[in-house]
């Protein structure tokens, strides 16, 4: 409950995040636009000034050689730089093309040039236009006006935003909640798109998506489910009637010492053969997975009964650092199978020595031998990755069951050489990871 009320703010927090950065930059772009505008309106009046007193000037009848007086007060003609105000000289000097150039003590000069004539030389109609600047002197009033729209502005945008980002929220917040109760197996469940308002016409698409999905999910489910009762039916039957002729058989007094004891064994692994398939149906069908603890000596002693001619056929010879009252958090038909698994797949791929059980911080330690190639120093994993084939033939097939078992009970597999040239399988709780067996 709680990831999913920290979602829901998350989801809308970055909406709002958004759109909030959109409206606080769109608000940085108008007071720029505007401080731009207002400033270019003044310098083009400015110009126009100037352009129609040049223009005035050029049409004017004067005496040769001279240039008539402008009309306005505050414009003068100047022909050499020499005539030029000293602070307005040095900014031509600098850029003979300016048309606008701050003097000191506050002056202010908009400049523009006077053509030679057949009667006149060249020269520069200059105006001091300090007393006429209207933007500069109220600056802190604009600033303090402006400051007071863009408030608002920003105000009704984030309103707005918080708006927008619950109306974009809400129905992806809806599919999302739609989606974590979805259950592929009830086909009587209302389909998502129902369930989506119809103005939001890009999340429907995305909801019927999903029932196609989910509709896809649910045959492919059905038909495992009607696997697995197939297989279940299919192989109960046939063990129970090995069973039960194994024990018939063990009643046969004509029976020698060694032919007894393949019987058992035969009778012990058709035993196992149903707790596997009674494991492997449970993991099938989903069914709820049991959380009763049992004793891991016991389960382990029964694999190696099980194993023990495989095992001295390969050369491996088993040690136990199993605490008498050691318990695992899973049935005893899953622990068996786990075990039996990561011991076959030892007795398949791994090198000749000694595989190490331990049972430490709630933990199953398997350490193997790991297989030399053509005794140099480069060695082949002992287990079977559970994702690719090993390179000695392995199928991975029975880690990848393990992999299955252990995630079904809150379980976590973890596979790693180590630096002794063994392979160590542990089985842990998640995020524990005990210290590898040497």
């Amino acid at each position: 409950m709680i990831a999913r009320v920290q979602g829901r703010r998350s989801v809308r927090a970055r909406l709002f995040t958004t759109f909030a950065m959109f409206a606080i930059g769109g608000a940085a772009l108008f007071g720029l636009a505007a401080t731009i505008f207002v400033y270019t309106v003044e310098d083009r009046m400015f110009a126009t000034w100037l352009d129609d007193e040049a223009a005035h000037l050029v049409r004017s009848a004067a005496p040769a050689g001279a240039w008539p007086v402008p009309r306005a007060d505050f414009m003068s003609v100047r022909v050499t730089p020499a005539d030029l105000p000293d602070d307005l000289r040095a900014a031509l000097v600098a850029d003979p093309l300016r048309r606008e150039a701050a003097g000191t003590d506050a002056r202010h000069y908009h400049i523009t040039r006077l053509p030679a004539t057949d009667t006149r030389p060249a020269g520069w109609l200059v105006a001091e236009v300090s007393r006429y600047l209207a933007v500069r002197p109220m600056r802190l009033d604009l600033l303090a006006t402006w400051g007071k729209v863009v408030a608002v502005i920003l105000v009704a945008a984030l309103a707005s935003a918080w708006m927008v980002a619950r109306r974009i929220s809400r129905p992806l917040l809806a599919v999302s909640d739609a989606v974590r109760s979805l259950d592929p197996l009830d086909g009587a469940a209302a389909p998502l798109s129902d369930r989506v308002p119809h103005a939001d016409r890009e999340i429907a698409v995305v909801a019927r998506a999903i029932d196609e999905l989910s509709t896809r999910l649910r045959t492919v489910l059905a038909r495992e489910q009607a696997f697995t009762r197939d297989v279940s039916h299919e192989l109960r039957t046939p063990l129970a009637v090995l069973r039960t002729t194994m024990q018939q058989t063990q009643d046969d007094a004509t029976l020698t010492p060694r032919t007894r004891r393949l019987v058992t064994l035969a009778e012990q692994s058709a035993e196992d053969m149903q707790r596997s398939v009674e494991s492997l149906l449970a993991l099938a069908r989903g069914a709820p997975a049991s959380t009763a603890p049992t004793r891991v000596l016991p389960v382990i002693e029964q694999v190696i009964v099980s194993l023990a001619a495989p095992l001295d056929r390969v050369g491996l010879t088993v040690v136990l650092d199993v605490p008498h009252e050691a318990t695992l958090p899973l049935p005893a038909s899953d622990l068996h199978l786990i075990v039996s698994n990561l011991i076959s797949n030892a007795i398949a791929h791994g090198g000749r020595g000694t595989t190490q059980l331990v049972v430490r911080d709630d933990a199953l330690i398997v350490s193997n031998p790991m297989r030399a190639v053509d005794a140099g120093d480069e060695f082949v994993s002992s287990i079977a990755s559970a994702d690719q084939p090993s390179d000695r033939g392995g199928s991975g097939l029975g880690l990848m069951i393990v992999r299955r078992i252990c995630a079904r009970h809150g379980l976590t597999l973890s596979t790693a050489p180590n630096k002794t040239g063994r392979f160590v399988a542990t089985v842990a709780a998640i995020g524990e990871a005990p210290p590898a067996t040497h």
